[in-house]
């Protein structure tokens, strides 16, 4: 269930970095950037907080933060301002760590991670748990503003966690497997326990709603990744009746991303147990949680156009009376945006699991989740495509081939499919891996239900519609399945997967016998090839298997018989497979090892059978 490796949300940026104006950086850099770093190591505290707030809100521009970065930004946070004598800007400190965490990803995790932040974390756990414990105990004693510090230092440690495990499946390993989890657990059930006034079925907050909610995304976020800290967090005597409750709960003081966490944590815990009914139900509430939100109003107010353009030329003294007001409604609007991000992730895990749930059953799909799969999420993943477009091709490749695995016929329900590929087609993003690997993802799915509905003598308006079956589009993948595109080792794998897929499902159809030599070519050509990874040898050689399976296709002869395919079978391919099969390490990945073991005996009994085939 883990993660891998994250690409941070700059990456794409700096792939293809912007040509920057060199002397325009040195100009920021000594007139902007170095005097804040500066006046971070101020006496005056004043200084200090509203140079750590100036610096929160411009490295919300990428631009900004990597020059900030440079200058070291990192280090001077963790070695002085987590310690600092002032409670306001230590609380700061934890919120900037987080921001840069989510935003940068894996290397900056790390970075932060092995700087022994665990220590600070575990520090700011205790004072915590012994302020709710002070509170709990005499709360009168305690002002509105020492509440409110206290609920942001608890929110801004908890959500940095959170930052860094999402960031590293190494950090998230450590957490869950030693005795670290114990501490997390130690201070979320001190939060809950002061937190929650419980009145038969409703509950108030008397803790902040963003501290709550972020209890319930720590809980969900691990648990999206770890069946072990499921496990744990289902023994523990306290927060096991918690999640159990959750869903059973009125809250009086929640908003949007609350009630959408709650059902992503419900999801999680019921797994495989997961029914028909509760899954549409799911479903339904979190896509309802979210209907009122104003997107257009959101994406305003987050925008770094206007309010970071204007926060970089005015003076230090008039950012210091904008920030609170801005950082405020930033918050607020970033609620709204994670609630929504969250809600397609819930649906997408929602719709596999039903998938999981059918394949183990083969129990026909009733009434209500048929009804939410086919009216209710197409046109929400519609709405959606534009702002969010990796979470929603990742929602309708798992909905397609859910559609494949039940018998709904995608092309019965009006025109979402045609909008969906004509959406695709206006997005160019190039750079961005995710919305490639969901493209892709996607194409893939619809071809197979293409052939699942028509056959692959027929394709309905399809092809009409989407125009791939030409020469032209196998060379726009094949093309890009070779292309070096800074991807990591398993990134690059995925990636050519996905190509793999496409032109396999595309070569299955009859009557267009030039592009399945076209993709038949470049499949014996990749086969052939020693720099092809070993996983994607294994996928490209069964696809392959299932292209040529059956002399009365009416490419067989004139491509894999009139191309002599079974002598380079022979003479190339198969000498090609055993030796870069034979590296693949049994005991490092003993999965591959047995796929790639299968891989060649089937190859043999595949030549043989073409062999004969046509005697």
């Amino acid at each position: 269930m883990g993660k891998s490796k994250k690409r941070s949300r700059a990456s794409n940026a700096r792939a293809n970095p912007l040509l920057r104006n060199a002397a325009k950086d040195d100009q920021l850099r000594t007139k902007r950037i170095q005097p804040l770093i500066e006046q971070l190591s101020s006496v005056v505290p004043n200084d200090r907080s509203m140079a750590l707030g100036t610096i929160m809100v411009l490295c919300e521009n990428p631009h900004m933060r990597s020059l900030f970065l440079k200058e070291k930004l990192v280090n001077v946070v963790t070695s002085k301002l987590l310690t600092d004598s002032n409670t306001d800007i230590v609380v700061e400190a934890y919120g900037v760590l987080r921001n840069l965490a989510l935003e940068e990803g894996y290397d900056l995790a790390t970075h932060i991670w092995r700087s022994n932040i665990w220590v600070n974390i575990e520090s700011g756990f205790t004072q915590v748990q012994q302020s709710l414990q002070a509170m709990g105990s005499d709360g009168s004693k305690a002002t509105k503003e020492s509440k409110r510090l206290l609920f942001d230092f608890a929110e801004n440690i908890l959500s940095l966690l959170i930052a860094l495990i999402n960031g590293s499946d190494k950090i998230l390993e450590d957490v869950v497997k030693s005795d670290k989890l114990g501490r997390v657990f130690g201070v979320l059930i001190d939060i809950l326990k002061y937190g929650m006034v419980i009145s038969d079925i409703k509950i108030s907050l008397r803790t902040t709603t963003h501290l709550f909610n972020t209890v319930l995304d720590l809980i969900y976020d691990i648990s999206s990744d770890s069946s072990e800290f499921i496990d744990k967090v289902s023994e523990h005597e306290y927060l096991s009746p918690f999640v159990e409750n959750l869903i059973n709960w009125e809250f009086v003081n929640d908003n949007e991303l609350t009630k959408v966490l709650i059902q992503g944590i419900y999801l999680q815990f019921m797994d495989t147990d997961i029914s028909y009914d509760i899954a549409a139900s799911i479903i339904t509430r979190v896509l309802q949680s979210i209907e009122h939100i104003d997107l257009t109003e959101v994406k305003s107010i987050l925008s770094n156009k206007t309010e970071d353009s204007e926060l970089i030329k005015e003076s230090d003294e008039e950012i210091s009376k904008k920030i609170k007001n801005y950082t405020k409604k930033r918050t607020e609007a970033m609620v709204k945006y994670q609630s929504i991000e969250i809600s397609l992730d819930v649906v997408t895990a929602a719709i596999e699991l039903v998938g999981a749930k059918f394949e183990e059953t083969h129990r026909p799909l009733d009434g209500s989740i048929s009804s939410v799969l086919t009216q209710t999420i197409p046109p929400a993943f519609s709405a959606l495509y534009t702002d969010f477009k990796s979470r929603v091709l990742i929602g309708w490749n798992n909905l397609l081939w859910l559609y494949l695995s039940v018998g709904i016929s995608v092309f019965e329900l009006g025109d979402h499919w045609k909008h969906l590929w004509n959406a695709m087609q206006n997005s160019t993003e190039e750079d961005d891996f995710a919305i490639k690997i969901g493209k892709l993802s996607v194409t893939w799915a619809l071809l197979k239900n293409v052939q699942a509905v028509f056959g692959t003598s027929g394709s309905g308006d399809f092809f009409r519609v989407v125009q791939i079956n030409d020469e032209q589009f196998v060379k726009s993948i094949t093309k890009v399945f070779r292309e070096d595109t800074g991807l990591d080792y398993e990134e690059t794998v995925e990636f050519q997967q996905r190509c793999c897929g496409v032109l396999g499902a595309l070569a299955c159809f009859q009557n267009q016998i030039e592009v399945n030599k076209s993709i038949g070519e470049f499949f014996i050509q990749t086969l052939s090839e020693k720099e092809t990874k070993p996983q994607v040898l294994v996928d490209l050689i069964n696809v392959f298997f299932e292209i040529y399976s059956d002399k009365s296709f009416d490419y067989d002869g004139p491509v894999f018989v009139a191309l002599n395919y079974l002598s380079v079978l022979q003479t190339q391919v198969l000498p090609n497979l055993k030796n870069a099969f034979k590296f693949v390490d049994k005991n490092k990945d003993p999965q591959l090892k047995e796929r790639c073991q299968d891989c060649l005996s089937t190859l043999d009994s595949f030549i043989a059978y073409k062999q004969n085939e046509r005697k």
